[in-house]
C-alpha cells in the first residue's frame, strides 16, 4: 500500500492477529501506533485522541471488525490469512513504535521508540530477570500498553521462549482463569500490575482456592 516510512495504527483485538499485524507493519518499513478496537464511549474518545495525535496513514483492523469509528478518508487495512513473509532487516535507529500513554489522567501522549530502544529495553529486562532454559510466559495484559507489549510480548519474542496469551476480558470476568492457566501451561513467569493481585484476593472463592 506504499506505507513505508509512514504510520499505521494497529487497532486489532489481543491475540495472534495482533502479533501478526505488529510485525507486518514493521516488515513494511512503517511505524506501528499500538491501539485497540474501541468499545464504549471512553475507549472511542481515547482512540480518537490517539488518531489525532499520531496522524496515521492507515488503520489496521481484524477480520470482520466494525469500522464505523475509523475516520473517513483513512486507509483501512485488514489482517489477512497470508502465509509467512520473507525475513527483513531494519535500521536500528529507525522508528518502530509510536507508543501512547494510557490517557487515564489526561489526553494520551505519544513517545517515539526506535528498534534499538526496543532491543535495549529487552536486554535490560533479561539482565534484571535472568535466564531460564525452560521459561514459559503467560499474559492477559493488553498488548497496546507498555507492560503488555514491550515488557511481555516483545520480551518473549526477544528471548525466544513460548508465551501463552489470554484475552484481557477473560481475566477481568474471572481472575481465577489467570491462576488456572499458570498451572495448566506450567508458566514460570507472568507479569501484571498490583490491581490484578487485588482482584484475585477479592474475587476468588475458597472453593476455587481448593
Amino acid at each position: 500500500a506504499g506505507l513505508s516510512g509512514g504510520r499505521v495504527a494497529l487497532a486489532v483485538r489481543p491475540g495472534l492477529d495482533y502479533v501478526a499485524g505488529l510485525f507486518g507493519v514493521m516488515h513494511a518499513g512503517a511505524t506501528v501506533v499500538p491501539t485497540f478496537p474501541p468499545s464504549g464511549r471512553r475507549a472511542a474518545e481515547r482512540l480518537a485522541a490517539i488518531l489525532r495525535g499520531s496522524s496515521p496513514h492507515a488503520v489496521m483492523v481484524g477480520g470482520g471488525q466494525k469500522r464505523e469509528r475509523v475516520p473517513a478518508g483513512l486507509l483501512v487495512l485488514e489482517i489477512s490469512t497470508a502465509g509467512p513473509g520473507e525475513e527483513f532487516d531494519c535500521v536500528p535507529a529507525d522508528p518502530a513504535l509510536l507508543q501512547y500513554t494510557s490517557g487515564s489522567t489526561a489526553d494520551p501522549k505519544g513517545i517515539m521508540l526506535t528498534h534499538d530502544n526496543l532491543m535495549s529495553n529487552c536486554a535490560a529486562l533479561t539482565a534484571h530477570i535472568g535466564h531460564e532454559s525452560d521459561r514459559v510466559g503467560l499474559t492477559w495484559l493488553p498488548p497496546y500498553h507498555d507492560m503488555g507489549l514491550i515488557g511481555t510480548l516483545l520480551f518473549a519474542l526477544h528471548g525466544g521462549w513460548p508465551l501463552v496469551m489470554m484475552d484481557p476480558e477473560h481475566f477481568v470476568q474471572a481472575p481465577v482463569r489467570w491462576l488456572r492457566a499458570a498451572a495448566e501451561f506450567g508458566a514460570t513467569i507472568t507479569v501484571a500490575p498490583a490491581f490484578a493481585l487485588e482482584l484475585c484476593t477479592k474475587s476468588i472463592s475458597d472453593d476455587e482456592l481448593a
